[in-house]
């Protein structure tokens, strides 16, 4: 029997990695968040362009 507050080492390869995986997954999504904003202010901007010189192209 267990005494009760007391943590054992757990046999399982991947307990404890929740957190990582977590963190990391997080970091995934905001990069992509980041890029496709990006993308989306670029061609914003592409349009914004074309439409106040639209014989520069």
């Amino acid at each position: 029997m267990s005494v009760p507050g007391r943590r054992r080492a757990c046999p399982h390869p991947t307990r404890g990695r929740r957190a990582d995986t977590y963190r990391t997954a997080r970091a995934v999504q905001r990069t992509g968040r980041l890029l496709c904003w990006s993308l989306a202010a670029g061609m914003a901007g592409a349009a914004t362009e074309a439409l106040f010189h639209p014989g520069a192209g």
